[in-house]
């Protein structure tokens, strides 16, 4: 019978898991999960992660691919490398989705090389969709970056700027720049070669190639899955700005409502025409009960779904929330969850899920130490702060309904590094391994349910090296991470400034 694990994704990771009673599969996570309870017969993987999809209405399409086109790179160095490689030897598109590109030595080794592919080969076109407000920010910027390329091949370029209809009026004129891409911003990852996808929650900057840790699978000879992305992207790109090769923006030429010049409500209620007709043209890859039960079918040609999950619910597209609360939701007696995500604030419908499940939970978050605003100069040096008062708060909330057994915190540090990483791995029966991860931009948290568009995978195998991968991938994480107690919270350096309080109160959703 197939068998199932979790493990999700600025950064948390979640992990299901269910145990037998022999001592190799026990002995295998005793280090990882102290308190994993034996396994007990009941319902199937198959069964469960039928009544999972059966249960969520939103329609979910479904890729069916070979496990073993399916690997995991580890390090950041091996994600650049990945880019460079690819960027290089792309012969037909190469598709960019991110928050922002950075303008360092790296970055623009980077540029460079997609722009020497360009010369080179005159059928490769280049799609690039950043967030407009942080791409341009300062004099030098992800836009001027792209500027050369984008010049010399403007038939074969497109950079698209998405640009939130919040950010208007007075807001737009007095919230400062390095703030004003709180209200709400473009979160995509995609990073997509011909027929090859790198999903990660990693954006295209120095920190996110050296020493910032995240999740980073590819998907290599997946057309299909490719193809999705691809046309997601430009589907965004059609409600957002267009760079011109003079350093200018216009509205895409389909697309005559401005974000914050125009109605807040007409821009909303056309985007979600334009989305919903994208997510109604896949529609009709529905996840079927026989997808699953077939897995482990040796005559199958396949041994994996992916299942692309999109949260944009500024434009009423809820994918990714509902699925992720239905599998909280159903985890069942004696699995074992592990979430992992970077900026802990999880919304009150996924923690509610988590507080009355029976399920085992490791929740892996970034130490403040081990967050990018740590000691930043301003009010983002606070954010740590907030984090950890969030996560004190819900802490509370464990100890309370006394479930520290079954609900464990774990903080990630390692020395000369940040956490960025995100996601969900699941543990079922009497696999040791993960059948199930879910991967790409969301943190599980307030922002990327009600603010942020955000896209991730759901990735379902019964393929043995490829569970051993996730395993390997979640593990190593869980081992730079270290138990969070009640002392943790009393550490001298962990005491907030009283503003960390009022604006982790007030702006909650915008953490």
């Amino acid at each position: 019978m197939f068998k199932i694990n979790f493990i999700s994704s600025t950064t948390t990771i979640l992990c299901i898991s269910t145990y037998r009673k022999t001592s190799h599969c026990f002995a295998a996570q005793t280090s990882v999960f102290p308190y994993a309870r034996p396994y007990s017969s009941g319902s199937s993987a198959g069964e469960w992660m039928s009544n999972w999809f059966n249960n969520v209405r939103t329609p979910v399409p479904v890729f069916k691919v070979k496990g073993e086109n399916i690997k995991i790179l580890s390090n950041p160095q091996q994600f650049y490398d990945e880019l460079i490689k690819r960027s290089s030897s792309a012969r037909k598109r190469i598709t960019l989705a991110s928050l922002y590109l950075g303008n360092g030595e790296m970055e623009e080794k980077l540029v460079d090389t997609i722009h020497k592919n360009m010369v080179s080969n005159d059928d490769v076109t280049l799609n690039v969709l950043l967030e407009h407000t942080r791409g341009s920010r300062g004099q030098k910027n992800s836009r001027t970056m792209l500027l050369p390329t984008l010049n010399e091949f403007t038939s074969r370029t497109s950079v698209s700027l998405f640009h939130t209809p919040n950010l208007r009026g007075f807001l737009r004129q007095i919230i400062p720049e390095r703030f004003n891409e709180t209200l709400n911003v473009m979160h995509i990852k995609v990073y997509l070669f011909d027929d090859t996808l790198i999903m990660s929650g990693a954006n295209l900057s120095n920190d996110y190639f050296t020493n910032r840790q995240d999740r980073y699978i590819m998907f290599e000879d997946c057309a299909e899955i490719c193809n999705y992305f691809h046309d997601l992207v430009k589907t965004v790109s059609k409600f957002s700005f267009q760079l011109t090769p003079d350093d200018q923006v216009n509205l895409h030429p389909d697309f005559n409502i401005h974000p914050y010049k125009n109605s807040k409500k007409l821009f909303n209620s056309e985007a979600n025409k334009i989305l919903t007709a994208f997510t109604e043209k896949y529609a009709k890859s529905r996840f079927q009960v026989t997808d699953v039960t077939n897995l482990s079918n040796k005559n199958n040609n396949t041994d994996t779904l992916v299942l692309p999950l999109l949260q944009m619910k500024t434009f009423g597209i809820e994918q990714d929330e509902h699925v992720t609360t239905n599998l909280l939701s159903t985890a069942p007696l004696n699995s074992n969850i592990c979430l992992a995500t970077a900026y802990f604030n999880v919304t009150d419908g996924y923690w509610n899920a988590i507080l009355n499940s029976k399920a085992m939970y490791d929740v892996i978050m970034a130490h403040p130490k081990a967050m990018g605003f740590y000691k930043a100069p301003g009010l983002a040096g606070g954010i740590p702060y907030a984090y950890n008062l969030i996560s004190r708060k819900r802490f509370n909330d464990i100890e309370k309904k006394d479930e520290t057994r079954r609900i464990t915190f774990k903080e990630y540090l390692r020395p000369m590094w940040t956490f960025h990483g995100k996601g969900l791995w699941a543990q079922f029966n009497d696999k040791a391994e993960p059948v199930l991860t879910l991967i790409g931009s969301p943190n599980f948290g307030k922002r990327s349910a009600y603010r942020d568009l955000e896209a991730q995978v759901a990735i379902v195998t019964s393929n043995e090296t490829l569970k051993q991968n996730m395993l390997n991938e979640r593990d190593s994480m869980v081992l730079q991470s270290t138990k969070v107690t009640k002392e943790t919270y009393t550490e001298k350096e962990r005491t907030p400034s009283w503003w960390v309080y009022l604006i982790s109160t007030i702006m909650n959703d915008q953490f």
